[in-house]
């Protein structure tokens, strides 16, 4: 009998079954759970995803124009719906550099939005090159939940102009596109530089010099004028009309004033029947406006431009009368019935012009005289990009822009920054050597332990590193240390001062920072030399809004990273000035404003610099320096900033003088970094031209900023520098005579159909030639230097104008003359005409051109020189209040040419 046979399982195995079964179905049932809620995140991102709408525009006009460089802006529009999520969420956009695949930084802002909402907000980027594409990215947290591609067309400065208009006619002005407008501007060459075998001024990139700008015509609205300046200097000019300016909110007038002192022109014309265009800017109007009356005539318009205006019955225009409240810079181009139908002020760099009816209605819709006009109005507007494009345009096409010293890599230069010295590191491995070597030898051999040289050796080995760390550490520093250098330009009469600040953080640790700077501003990084896009990574993050916040700024051990935040803000300049003319010379006073000392402040006008230096709070002293016709020189910076006694000074000539060879010591290196900052406190004031107005440049050294930046959670040795650029007008008050000798008056001239149309001219210098010329003489600059003679054996050739049919000679006096005799020196040594020339003059009482004399053809086509002097009659009547004379030359014949000419004035008052 078989009996059964079992097996007995060991008893702990069904428990270890059920703990394996238990495990395993946590473990699937929290794989499951977690499905679910990836499944609900992504449900979620795509309910938020498709509930959230974004739009963006970029640049300026349906096609988006910018200019390379400028910074952009990008409004983009956020619609959250009802029924949807309340969302906080991030706007940002990458800033690219000269190739489209290189992001140099993103710009971003934090939005809140509540369901239902739509809110617009104002990206900022910048292209250094050819960028036809940006974009947007809206985050939920790391989540990217919509992106926005948004299309742009660059042009390439200076040689392209855009003029923004806001009207209701979505036509108005195209006829402006692909014209010559506006005039070229040179800066002035790094200094005392030499380019082969002369002296040159620099050709900007792509610069068409006989022709100025071609321009772009963007058909905007109020709404695309972003509240931080710095993103309208892509514009050339800003035309309104037939809209209400009233609109504009503070930010916006305060950045459309900001950007106008630093050269825009800013264009208001009147329809009588349509929007107030002027509610919003009266502030900065030339003229007082007072509702609208009707005149019989416009042949003062038609005047102007030399193109008959005719009119039938009565036109309403604005009621406009000439503004003499703190805007004594104002003046009347076309004056109608004793009313202003044109007129122009001044604010610091630029201009706003009035225009007593709209170019978008008749009579002025089909006039020939339209584009005459418009481009007469725009010729003074310079071309040339801004200091911060400057600094970020392509590389090589930036530094042939010119700076005005050649201080390349100064600003952020540090000990730290620098090699080791050659004989400390031959001396330290020599040591190293001897030691490791020779001597632990001899020692070990003289002991007779030679087998301890397992132990001496990583000793020694150790002791030397310990000592290189040391040596290291002493020549690298171990301090985080900070570099501000500011420049600020305030302008007179303009509550908005342009701040360019830049920033530098040398880190002895590899680490990552945030910065903050407590203003709305745009932020490039720059590299280590202060000059250009930092790198391609792109790792930086700028958060903009009232606090501007740069985020994972990841910083090598001993490495240094750089910045340049842009913005404006309310400052004045810190010295006070009155100056007036004397008998050919400036006179006044200038005192320090602040409870802040400061240090060497300078006036400038041309190549004469008077050097104040020292000025305590409050301390006032007087003042006398020349009437310069002539350029600055800029062959050193010694004359506006004396170095101290151990630090040398630039030598001309020398290309980049401050990347070696001048010394390490701090005072060199404090010196070194002033003169770089000079240069971007002078960018914008400071032409290959003589003075083209009555106004002098303050420069001062002292009191800090309204906003400074701060390295969040750190301290840091802080090395901080600031420069004060303004300008002062020069008046005609006082108890000095005032007088002009002839070639001390400065004037321009415009010649529409001369190529250039705008040409500065002084006294001191024949007319700028009209063509090339022979040889390597560069083209750019309208004029040529006080000696023409290149290179030796070169001639100059001749120099021209063309009167076809006019051209205008305007002056600079001194605001508030009231001339006892104005003399019109003339020499000329050949005029080639077909018909008589009439010289005649504007009466700003009368708002006439009133004929001064003829210079005749003699029945012949070639009248041989002339020379003589002509005193103008009754000449206070042709002085505006702010000191401005326009002299025309009108040919009766279809053309004529003065080859040759000197024109000036000479001023005397009793």
């Amino acid at each position: 009998m078989f009996g059964s046979h079992s097996t007995t399982l060991p008893p702990t195995t069904p428990r270890r079954r059920s703990v394996a079964r238990t495990i395993s179905q946590f473990l699937f049932a929290s794989l499951l759970v977690l499905l679910m809620l990836a499944g609900q995140g992504d449900a979620s991102a795509q309910s938020t995803q498709a509930q959230i709408s974004v739009t963006a525009r970029a640049g300026f006009g349906d096609s988006g124009t910018y200019l390379i460089g400028e910074w952009i802006p990008v409004r983009v529009t956020l619609t959250n719906p009802a029924g949807g999520e309340s969302l906080k969420v991030r706007v940002q956009i990458d800033s690219k550099g000269p190739d489209d695949g290189i992001t140099t930084g993103t710009y971003a802002l934090d939005v809140d939005l509540p369901s239902p909402s739509r809110k617009e907000v104002t990206l900022y980027t910048y292209s250094g090159g050819f960028t036809r594409r940006f974009q947007v990215k809206v985050l939920q947290g790391n989540t990217t939940i919509k992106t926005v591609d948004v299309d742009a067309e660059p042009f390439e400065p200076p040689s392209n102009m855009i003029v923004a208009v806001v009207s209701s006619d979505p036509s108005l002005l195209n006829v402006l596109k692909g014209e010559p407008v506006a005039h070229v501007v040179n800066s002035l060459p790094p200094g005392g530089y030499l380019y082969g075998s002369y002296s040159s001024t620099y050709q900007p990139y792509g610069l068409n010099a006989n022709t100025g700008g071609l321009a772009t015509v963007a058909h905007i609205t109020l709404d695309d004028i972003a509240p931080l300046s710095q993103s309208l200097d892509s514009l050339g000019a800003l035309i309104l009309d037939d809209v209400d300016s009233g609109t504009l909110s503070g930010e916006q007038r305060a950045s459309i004033e900001a950007w106008v002192s630093r050269g825009g022109t800013l264009i208001a014309a009147v329809r009588t029947a349509g929007a107030d265009t002027t509610a919003g800017i009266a502030n900065l109007l030339p003229v007082n406006l007072s509702g609208t009356r009707n005149v019989s005539s416009l042949s003062s318009l038609g005047e102007l431009v030399a193109t008959p205006l005719t009119t039938t019955g009565q036109v309403s225009i604005g009621n406009a009368t000439l503004r003499t409240d703190g805007a004594s810079n104002s003046r009347a181009l076309a004056v109608q019935d004793g009313v202003p139908l044109v007129a122009v002020r001044e604010i610091g760099l630029g201009r706003v012009i009035y225009m007593g009816l709209s170019p978008a209605i008749a009579p002025l819709k089909n006039w020939d005289g339209t584009l005459p006009l418009v481009k007469r109005l725009l010729a003074d507007r310079p071309l040339r990009l801004s200091y911060g494009a400057f600094l970020r345009f392509s590389p090589g096409r930036g530094y042939y822009m010119g700076s005005l010293y050649n201080t390349y890599g100064a600003m952020f230069a540090l000990p730290a920054l620098d090699l080791p010295d050659p004989w400390l590191l031959a001396g330290f491995l020599l040591l190293y050597i001897i030691f490791i070597g020779p001597v632990n030898f001899i020692i070990l051999r003289r002991m007779r332990r030679t087998e301890l040289a397992w132990i001496t050796v990583p000793v020694l080995v150790g002791l030397f590193s310990v000592v290189a760390y040391l040596l290291a550490y002493q020549s690298k520093g171990g301090e985080l240390v900070s570099i501000e250098a500011n420049s600020v330009n305030t302008y007179p009469g303009v509550e908005q001062a342009t701040l360019t600040q830049q920033f530098g953080l040398f880190s002895p640790v590899r680490r990552t920072y945030q910065i903050s700077l407590p203003a709305e501003s745009v932020v490039t990084e720059m590299n280590s030399y202060g000059y250009y896009q930092a790198g391609t990574d792109g790792s930086s993050r700028v958060l903009g809004g009232n606090t501007t916040t740069i985020s994972n700024v990841n910083i090598n051990t001993w490495s240094l990273k750089g910045f340049v935040a842009e913005h404006t803000a309310k400052a004045q300049s810190p010295v006070e000035t009155s100056l007036h003319l004397g008998d050919n010379i400036i006179i006044g006073t200038v005192k320090n404003r602040t409870n802040t000392p400061l240090q060497d402040v300078a006036l400038v006008r041309g190549d004469s610099v008077r050097h104040l230096g020292f000025l305590a709070p409050g301390q006032q002293i007087d003042v006398r320096m020349d009437v310069s016709s002539r350029r600055y020189d800029n062959a050193s910076p010694v004359n506006i900033l004396p170095p101290p006694g151990s630090v040398s000074a630039p030598s001309a000539g020398v290309p980049y003088p401050y990347s070696g060879g001048q010394g390490n010591s701090p005072e060199q290196r404090t010196y070194n970094r002033k003169v770089e900052l000079l240069s971007a406190a002078l960018y914008p004031l400071l032409y290959d031209t003589p003075p083209l107005d009555m106004n002098v440049i303050v420069l001062a050294w002292g009191p800090s900023v309204p906003t400074s930046f701060d390295v969040e959670g750190h301290t840091t040795n802080k090395e901080e520098l600031t420069v004060w650029a303004d300008i002062a007008p020069i008046t005609a008050s006082g108890n000095d005579q005032a007088k002009l000798s002839a070639g001390k008056v400065p004037y321009i001239v415009y010649a529409p159909s001369n190529n250039p149309s705008w040409l500065p001219w002084n006294g001191d210098l024949s007319l700028p030639n009209v063509s090339s010329g022979p040889g390597p003489v560069p083209t750019a600059s309208p004029i040529y230097p006080v000696t023409p003679t290149p290179y030796p054996g070169y001639t100059p050739p001749a120099q021209g104008v063309e009167v076809a049919p006019y051209a205008d000679l305007q002056y600079s006096l001194p605001s508030g003359t009231r001339p006892d005799s104005l003399d019109f020196n003339y020499s000329i040594d050949a005029i080639s005409t077909d018909g008589d020339i009439d010289l005649l003059a504007y009466n700003v009482e009368s708002g006439k051109w009133d004929v001064l004399g003829t210079w005749p053809a003699a029945g012949t086509s070639q009248t041989a020189s002339t020379k003589g002097t002509l005193t103008i009659p009754d000449p206070a009547q042709y002085v505006t209040p702010g000191g401005s004379v326009t002299i025309r030359l009108q040919a009766k014949g279809n053309r004529a040419t003065l080859t040759n000419a000197t024109l000036n004035l000479s001023l005397n008052e009793k």
